[in-house]
């Protein structure tokens, strides 16, 4: 886990940047994520967005991992992002990562499709928050069309609904990451939501709207009934060892991340869903986190 004598962040933030660093088993060097870290800071304005939020900073520094081309092209795509009207403050600076190298122009034209689509779908649950989930869906499907994406999307929340699942932004979220399995609804997948959902009560898991995300990455994984037991028994493990009572997303969170890196198949398809998994925690739940921050500060 990453540590810093200086690290005055709050607790859900370390959290969520080292379960995130560790996805693919993937070791990160503490003395150059901190060089890459104050590098940042040197390359930014004193009143700029990345100066001011070491958060941001520190996402940067994950994905730089000591090469400052990354770091120059991710400027370069939050200005795509901004050309597209997907600008937004902290969502917009986090989401800018995830634009895939010679195609991002395009990718963040069809993100920002995507997002007006949808916004017709849900006026009142798309916002900024959806960003980083629609640039990663867009990169895979950037030729799909975005129309029939967001009533897919659509329909998967009223059906989701219709199981008792709990409306709001994280059910949009899931929604939106079953569109992962085909831009066209998959009648199958919320019959997997649901007995997923079920097997896991009764595995003595308390099921909060903050968990149905990472619902969705099991059942477009088809996880089956040993596998989702070993997943329990690792929330359980993870989040009395972690003392994790006061963020049980989180520990849930690392026990499908724990099940998705000892996967035997590990192929594209699987990175991509990695990917989903990783920007997600990244960039939709840090920001999150640093909107609740400066809403306490106020």
């Amino acid at each position: 886990m990453l540590a810093h004598k200086n690290w005055t962040d709050s607790k859900i933030t370390i959290l969520t940047l080292a379960i995130a660093g560790s996805v693919g088993s993937k070791q990160i060097n503490n003395k150059q994520f901190f060089a890459d870290v104050n590098w940042i800071k040197e390359q930014s304005g004193w009143f700029s967005t990345i100066r001011n939020q070491p958060y941001i900073q520190y996402v940067y520094a994950h994905y730089m991992q000591g090469d400052k081309k990354v770091y120059n092209r991710i400027i370069q795509n939050k200005k795509y992002l901004d050309q597209h009207k997907l600008k937004h403050a902290i969502y917009s600076h986090l989401a800018a990562p995830l634009l895939l190298n010679g195609q991002e122009q395009k990718q963040a034209s069809a993100a920002r499709e995507l997002y007006r689509a949808g916004a017709k779908k849900q006026i009142f649950l798309t916002s900024g928050n959806d960003i980083s989930t629609l640039v990663v869906l867009a990169g895979r499907y950037i030729n799909s069309p975005f129309e029939e994406m967001s009533i897919t999307v659509r329909l998967y929340y009223d059906e989701l609904r219709k199981e008792n699942f709990s409306l709001g932004n994280n059910l949009q979220t899931m929604a939106q990451f079953l569109l992962w399995q085909s831009p066209t609804y998959v009648d199958h997948l919320v019959t997997y939501c649901k007995a997923i959902r079920l097997h896991l009560e009764q595995l003595g898991v308390v099921i909060k709207s903050s968990m149905y995300p990472f619902i969705a990455i099991l059942a477009l994984k088809q996880v089956k009934d040993h596998e989702l037991e070993t997943v329990v028994d690792n929330f359980f493990a993870i989040r009395g060892n972690f003392n994790l009572s006061w963020q049980p997303a989180h520990a849930f969170y690392m026990a499908v991340q724990c099940f998705l890196n000892t996967c035997v198949i590990q192929n594209e398809e699987h990175q991509s869903l990695n990917q989903l998994l990783t920007s997600y925690m990244l960039c939709t739940i840090g920001g999150q986190t640093i909107i609740s921050q400066q809403n306490l500060q106020h």
